[in-house]
């Protein structure tokens, strides 16, 4: 429970970081929390218990439920910025990214699922791990498709520049972003005209994780079969010999 909390925490500091914009702020913030509630109502409804396994997939979910809302806040502040009303831009973003939003959104779901059915012990262990995180991005792709872009209509104003201490930070810190963004860009630009060159990397990368995959020992845990049975048989005080056996000819048998 105190790493989620602490997860919640530096997730809200990071989007307050580079939206710079308490209004912008809140929203992702309700929508981790709205996407968490969800999770623990869909975990009571299917009988999964509040264990390590699910604690940590609520802490792993709270890193992706966010990112649908910081998105969509993203987009329609940028289009505030251009001059464009609220309730306008809140429409022109959402045209734009609406499909990629739940592709992006079905790609993680169908990747946490199909974890959910696999086989044994192994399977029953990290099913409700899956399921969690697969629910709250459901729930949190249904925030970034209604509730965010309704509550950015209402709340996102045109930028105003910081000013005193948060506004010198925001300053120092923009120019680093942007610094970073331009040698990005720059090297971007250097790998395209090598286009031929990051393909046959990217093949050869390809190839290499083949050769791992097929020659790294598998198993993430231990496997859980190992085809022993321990069992131990008690009877009463002074029985004979005969007695035990017969107690164990049951058992093989499987009585």
């Amino acid at each position: 429970m105190k790493t989620l909390v602490e997860a919640i925490a530096l997730v809200v500091l990071v989007i307050f970081l580079f939206l710079q914009n308490w209004r912008a702020t809140i929203i992702p913030l309700v929508a981790i929390l709205v996407s968490l509630i969800g999770v623990l109502a869909f975990a009571y409804v299917f009988r999964f218990s509040l264990n390590n396994l699910t604690l940590f997939g609520l802490i792993l979910a709270t890193g992706l439920v966010v990112d649908d809302a910081i998105i969509v806040v993203e987009a329609i502040a940028r289009k505030i910025e251009q001059a464009v009303r609220p309730f306008q831009a809140s429409v022109e973003a959402m045209d734009e990214l609406t499909g990629a939003v739940v592709s992006t959104s079905l790609v993680l779901m169908a990747v946490f699922i199909q974890v959910a059915f696999f086989p044994g012990s192994t399977g029953k262990m990290y099913q409700q791990f899956a399921l969690i995180i697969a629910f709250s991005i459901a729930i949190s792709t249904f925030n970034a498709l209604s509730f965010s872009p309704s509550i950015s209509a209402i709340l996102l104003r045109p930028p105003r520049s910081a000013r005193g201490p948060l506004g010198w930070f925001f300053s120092r810190f923009n120019r680093i972003l942007q610094w970073i963004i331009d040698k990005y860009l720059a090297s971007v630009n250097f790998l395209i005209r090598l286009r031929y060159a990051v393909i046959g990397l990217f093949v050869v990368g390809l190839a290499a994780t083949y050769f791992m995959f097929t020659h790294v020992p598998t198993g993430f845990v231990p496997s859980e079969d190992q085809g022993i049975v321990l069992a131990i048989i008690q009877g009463p005080d002074g029985v004979a010999l005969n007695y035990t056996d017969q107690v164990i000819t049951k058992l093989e048998q499987g009585y």
